[in-house]
């Protein structure tokens, strides 16, 4: 390997390294949002669905701010919209411990952390593109994303501290201090590759020159992951307007928009398979729990579930330990094997859907802390899978249509899910109450979520047959084409 090659791999790999440390950061203490909640209600007097739409508005504009991100990127540069995420974010937190009713708390939590966030995830996506567009890709984003159950991990224990001893307000104001600093002196070193990196396709996916020609036209241009327009710097929606046609895009939108959803009914079937002892601080996290329905609130619907079945609150804190370490296990294994595997990535959110289901009725067999540590830890494992390899799925499957259209559908289907789930979560049991129908429910939802990604492959795979076979068809003995003598029009015939 050429000195100079070596030295740029080194160079993106310390660029990956940093936006994990952006995301510990940035995204993990944006994930333990229900720390926050019970000090909002506290300090507010304001009942737990208002105040935990705080927190579903920031996870969501984590995901739809990656739109006016990747537009912002392409007049900028990643590292400047990852600088101003950084500014975003940490001034909401800052502002926020001056608010002085939860409205405020909708612009400056909700809206400033939450578009921040997004701003911080799309320039670090775009960036371990740059570096890595399918080389090491996988490795990369699951490296990457590793930071976000890290930063969970790290962050839990230690605002709960500072906020047991100084408050939440200092804690906000102290958090965001410490978070600008970290990060603005990171982001300055997140770097773009000087020549970007070509990608090799395939030999079943090489194309002939006339196709080559018809793609360049749609926005992709010898096998480079490249943004449409950016000779002069004016956005076109063109890449969009033709993902509106193919089939891909459908499913897999609503694949992932269906698996977010079915993830936040797994949530509450958790909380309501056991019995459930009525005391107040039970009652009160399983309301909590009933309207922050969703992935990134997996560990207090885990805590509500322990909290049935009588166990400690110290051995609640180990079973969402043991969820973090899965988390950071699977995506380890998924950075040293993923790119090695024999099929799309896309099968592995299958088998992270499928195996995450299934789980939830192992759980409602475990009532002592042993089993639910084990069950904790590998649904942390199943956890990694959908999370680490959406943007390489995306990758194998959109690349041709830019970097922002391999983010945005990275992020905006799974944002989509999980912003109409709080009220379809909770919809469902509590005008029913019969868990039979929410654990049918589930199945059903991941069912179809793994239906429309499995097709996106099947379809795939079909394509690629039959364009062997129609090149097998046309190099043969069997056809030639000869010259019309009467309008010199090419013809072919057997």
């Amino acid at each position: 390997m050429p000195v100079s090659r070596c030295l740029c791999e080194w160079r993106g790999w310390i660029v990956v390294v940093l936006a994990s440390l952006q995301f510990a950061l940035a995204v993990g203490p944006v994930f333990n949002y229900h720390i926050f909640l019970l000090s909002f209600q506290e300090e507010f007097h304001t009942n737990t669905a208002i105040t935990g739409w705080v927190g579903c508005i920031a996870h969501s504009l984590m995901s739809f701010g990656s739109i006016p991100a990747a537009a912002l990127i392409r007049r900028l540069s990643p590292r400047a919209v990852i600088l101003a995420g950084v500014f975003l974010h940490c001034g909401g937190f800052f502002s926020t411990a001056f608010v002085p009713s939860l409205g405020y708390a909708f612009l400056t939590y909700g809206a400033a952390v939450g578009i921040g966030t997004s701003f911080i995830v799309q320039g670090s996506y775009t960036l371990a593109l740059m570096w890595f567009p399918t080389k090491h890709c996988a490795r990369a984003c699951a490296t990457m994303n590793a930071g976000t159950p890290f930063g969970m991990l790290v962050s839990g224990p230690l605002l709960n501290m500072m906020i047991s001893a100084h408050g939440w307000r200092h804690t906000f104001l102290m958090a965001s201090s410490f978070i600008f600093v970290i990060s603005a002196i990171a982001g300055l070193f997140m770097t773009t590759p000087t020549e970007a990196p070509r990608v090799q396709l395939p030999e079943s996916e090489k194309r002939s020159p006339a196709e080559e020609e018809k793609l360049a036209a749609k926005g992709s241009s010898e096998g480079v992951i490249r943004e449409e327009g950016e000779k002069d710097l004016t956005p076109s929606v063109l890449p969009l307007i033709l993902l509106c046609r193919q089939w891909d895009a459908w499913l897999w939108n609503v694949g992932i928009a269906v698996g977010s959803i079915a993830w936040s009914f797994h949530a509450i079937n958790l909380v309501s398979n056991a019995p459930v002892r009525y005391s107040k601080s039970a009652c009160h996290k399983r309301k909590c729990v009933g309207n922050t329905r969703a992935w990134s609130f997996h560990a207090i619907n885990l805590a509500s579930f322990m909290d049935s079945i009588g166990l400690s609150e110290v051995d609640i804190s180990l079973a969402v330990v043991a969820l973090s370490a899965g988390q950071l296990s699977g995506k380890f294994l998924l950075a040293i094997f993923a790119d090695s595997l024999p099929f799309l990535k896309l099968y592995l959110i299958t088998a992270s859907f499928i195996t995450a289901g299934i789980s939830s009725g192992f759980l409602k067999l475990a009532s002592t802390l042993p089993p639910v540590l084990t069950l904790s830890f590998f649904f942390g494992m199943f956890r990694a899978g959908s999370f680490a390899m959406m943007l390489p799925s995306s990758v194998e499957i959109f690349s041709q249509y830019g970097m922002s259209v391999v983010t945005i559908f990275s992020l905006v289907p799974f944002g989509f899910g999980m912003l109409i789930s709080a009220p379809l979560a909770g919809g469902l049991y509590d005008l029913t109450g019969d868990y039979i129908l929410s654990l049918l429910t589930i199945m059903g939802l991941f069912l179809f979520a793994c239906s429309c990604i499995v097709l996106i492959g099947i379809k795939r795979r079909i394509n690629c047959r039959r364009k062997k076979e129609v090149d097998i068809v046309t190099r043969s003995n069997a056809y030639e084409l000869v010259q019309s003598k009467d309008d010199n029009v090419n013809t072919t015939q057997v």
